[in-house]
């Protein structure tokens, strides 16, 4: 899903659930947090206008849902825990989202999930951890990909793409 913004550029979500007509798309909060018109884009390229009253932001984590309407059929996205203990270490996640100005075309990014503790876990990506971020993975992300699923190898969603950390003097 994209989520586009008339002031503040875009981002993406995954459809998580359906009541009735309406179906609801979990993003980054940050996407959603200023009023404005926002439109969503389905994988079939209708466009739904969002109703920012309806638009549920949540305290202490950078995560939101966003209702939307349609007769449509879409698929609804499953859920698997992020596991801390994958394997030896690590195990491939994929982002999947739209980066700023690349309507319609969706990016899928491979990388690597860490576990939260032991040896993997550097102070560079310390910051997650203290501002209420839990997965830590090395997917490259770009600007309108936040909110985001990121997916485990089955596409089962284990998070959502919210922050962006860069190594580097930039």
């Amino acid at each position: 899903m994209r989520i586009d913004s008339t002031k503040y550029g875009n981002g993406s979500g995954a459809i998580i659930a359906k009541k009735g007509n309406t179906y609801y798309v979990l993003t980054a909060g940050h996407v959603v947090k200023n009023p404005d018109n926002y439109k969503l884009t389905t994988p079939d390229g209708e466009q739904y206008k969002i109703d920012n009253r309806a638009v549920k932001i949540f305290e202490g984590v950078d995560l939101a849902v966003v209702p939307f309407i349609s007769q449509k059929s879409y698929q609804i996205a499953t859920f698997a825990d992020y596991n801390p203990i994958w394997g030896a270490g690590e195990s491939m996640v994929f982002v999947s989202g739209f980066p700023k100005d690349s309507l319609p075309k969706r990016k899928l990014t491979a990388g690597y999930g860490f576990p939260t503790s032991g040896a993997s876990l550097s102070a560079y990506n310390a910051y997650s951890l203290t501002n209420g971020y839990e997965l830590v993975y090395s997917n490259f992300s770009q600007p309108g990909m936040s909110g985001a699923p990121v997916l485990d190898s089955l596409g089962r969603v284990v998070g959502i793409n919210a922050a962006t950390e860069v190594r580097g003097n930039n």
